[in-house]
């Protein structure tokens, strides 16, 4: 009798069983998942944190060495407060979110630094220039370490790996190269070479981009005042070289210039 009813209610309690696991299996996924984004969202926090930490210092070592009037100070004084307290509120969500100690103490050695260099900006009578910029460098570096840790924790990754990358079924054009690679054009109106193919020593670097920067004579196009970009492709013994440019005359001038005569690659320049 006491199987036959067993039998009976089996079905309802597994199922009850079931849904109560399922939902107890969804709660820790989405913990799992907020928990995560909380994380991220405290690196970007932890990066807006030193920027502003920065600009506040910066502030105030202005009002100071301009010999400002006491308001202008006061000010300062008060944005470096106003920050130091932003500090102290993401202090409390690192130990809450983080358990890993480098985290934390990263992050407290942030804030440690930054009262540290605000105390000396503040009774410093003409804190030097070079002194200034060293303690600017001192604290960057440890929010960096301080991104660094917490990132790591959080799972974010900041580094973009090198890996293949599909872009359809034809050549890999210069705009595909621009498109992905990292690597930024310098101000438009700056020569620049860049170097790609077999590794140079940097002795014959330094040669080549001497003699081609001769060759051009710091020429910039008349009608957009940039100047030209040129990669440079070593397949030993010999270089492709690629120029870039705001337009296409002067596409060709910097090409004859160089001594060029296939055609080259056209890439609008940022102006």
């Amino acid at each position: 009798m006491s199987q036959a009813l067993f039998l009976s209610v089996w079905p309802f309690v597994s199922g009850l069983l079931g849904i109560f696991l399922g939902a107890l299996l969804n709660f820790y996924l989405q913990y799992r998942r907020d928990r995560r984004l909380n994380r991220e969202t405290i690196v970007a926090e932890i990066a807006t944190f030193a920027r502003e930490c920065s600009a506040a210092i910066l502030e105030l070592y202005g009002a100071r060495s301009s010999a400002g009037s006491d308001i202008e100070k006061w000010k300062a004084r008060a944005k470096l407060e106003s920050v130091y307290g932003t500090g102290l509120a993401l202090n409390t969500k690192i130990f809450r979110e983080f358990r890993q100690r480098r985290t934390r103490a990263a992050f407290h050695k942030l804030l440690s630094r930054f009262e540290n260099l605000r105390e000396a900006v503040d009774t410093t009578d003409a804190l030097a220039a070079n002194r200034f910029e060293l303690g600017l460098r001192w604290l960057h570096a440890q929010a960096r370490d301080a991104i660094s840790f917490a990132a790591s924790g959080s799972g974010l990754e900041l580094i973009d790996r090198k890996r293949l990358v599909f872009v359809g079924l034809r050549r890999v054009t210069p705009f595909d190269k621009q498109q992905l690679t990292f690597d930024d054009e310098t101000l438009p109106w700056l020569f620049e070479i860049k170097f790609a193919g077999d590794e140079l020593p940097g002795e014959a670097i330094q040669t080549i981009t001497r003699r081609i920067g001769e060759q051009l004579g710091g020429k910039l196009c008349g009608d957009h005042d940039c100047a030209p970009h040129l990669v440079l492709t070593n397949n030993s013994p010999s270089f492709d070289i690629e120029v870039h440019a705001c337009c296409e005359k002067f596409v060709e001038q910097t090409r004859d210039r160089l001594g060029l005569q296939n055609k080259g690659q056209l890439y609008m320049r940022s102006a």
